[in-house]
């Protein structure tokens, strides 16, 4: 087969999300596949890094696409012109755009709905751009992936989709996530909360991941305990962030928050297998890749329950996590109370954690989407 891939999202030092996506599927697929040619699409000058193999094929087309109307000048005119010059076998986009009208076979991959359930924390440009296109870009795909059986109902629920179009694989998890051991935790530790034992959440800064009411909750910790622990909060900041940095100002604790930023996806496994507990309490997700993250590194997980409407991290996590209503800033503090003090309840969910991670495998992810793609031609 010749296939070609939307690879804009393999930023070097970048990757996270959609990157990490793309990065572990494609570097197993192409080498697995070697009669096959790969042709990588890149919106910026690419990496070579990114030449998995010899059957790897890099190319750029300009100009970057980080807004709406560079997306259509990058999906509509520059990738469409030259998909229709080539003519690949197949088409496959990761992060769920592609080029209309081709006569292509072209396979999606939608994470969520996110856009759908909370339109007004959406730039208004993204947004107009999701309503007008998304549904056309489900309407021409040949199939659609997804990460979640969760996902899977959104999907087919909102756009009146047959569910025989949409397959749900898994995402994986890198074999760099495992636990660390004392001498990298203990270094880890002074480099990012004084020495001292944290929390943390990783991924984007958002109001979907709900980070206003796990800083509420953190104080309240905080308070009930007398401990020392500290909260890291780690990624870049999307939109509407200002509920967060509010909340934030507001603590009577906040010299023992720390917000990061961005940490290097290469140094990201020992930071999340230092941590005393992940506390991911999202309102929303497609699948929650931190979840099993934290589990592959024996870090315990508090995370949001299935009567939720953080239904997806309850499926992915199974029972090897703390689960609290996460519109409760109660019960979260709660919940790092107990994974605070409670020692046994602690270890039980590493090992759980530890059993539940390997049913994520990215090398099993890789042969169900090369399948899909393999289908559809």
């Amino acid at each position: 087969m010749r296939i070609a891939v939307n690879t804009r999202f393999l930023l070097p030092g970048r990757l996270e999300g959609f990157g990490v996506y793309t990065d572990e599927l494609m570097k197993r697929m192409t080498v697995e596949n070697p009669d096959d040619s790969f042709t990588f699409y890149f919106d910026r000058k690419f990496d070579s890094r990114y030449k998995y193999s010899e059957n790897v094929h890099l190319q750029s087309l300009f100009p970057p696409a980080r807004h709406p109307v560079l997306f259509y000048i990058w999906y509509q005119l520059r990738l469409k012109r030259k998909l229709l010059a080539t003519k690949p076998d197949v088409f496959f986009s990761p992060d769920s755009f592609m080029p209309l009208g081709m006569h292509i076979p072209s396979v999606i991959t939608i994470h969520d709905t996110a856009y759908l359930r909370f339109p007004k924390y959406i730039g208004k440009s993204n947004l107009n751009y999701y309503q007008r296109y998304m549904p056309k870009f489900v309407e021409e795909a040949a199939h659609i992936i997804t990460v979640s059986e969760f996902s899977k109902k959104e999907i087919c629920d909102f756009y009146q989709v047959d569910p025989g179009r949409v397959t749900v694989i898994y995402n994986g998890v890198s074999s760099r996530f495992k636990p660390v051991g004392k001498d990298a935790r203990a270094k880890t530790q002074h480099q990012y909360s004084d020495g001292k034992p944290y929390f943390l959440y990783v991924g984007a800064i958002h109001p979907r991941k709900n980070l206003a009411r796990l800083i509420e909750a953190f104080d309240l910790f905080r308070k009930t305990t007398k401990s020392d622990m500290q909260l890291l909060i780690a990624g870049h900041q999307s939109w509407h962030f200002n509920d967060m940095l509010n909340a934030y100002e507001a603590a009577k604790h906040k010299g023992d928050i720390r917000i990061t930023g961005y940490i290097p996806y290469e140094d990201l496994p020992r930071v999340v297998g230092s941590a005393r507990a992940l506390t991911y309490v999202s309102l929303y997700e497609g699948f929650g890749l931190p979840v099993v993250e934290s589990m592959a590194c024996g870090t315990p997980v508090l995370t949001s329950s299935a009567d939720s409407s953080g239904a997806v991290l309850a499926e992915v996590a199974g029972e090897a996590a703390l689960t609290v209503d996460p519109e409760s800033i109660e019960a979260i503090a709660d919940g790092m109370r107990q994974l605070y003090e409670d020692a046994s309840m602690h270890d039980r969910l590493c090992d759980l954690g530890l059993a539940n991670s390997k049913r994520y495998n990215w090398g099993k992810s890789a042969d169900q989407t090369y399948q899909v793609l393999k289908e559809v031609t």
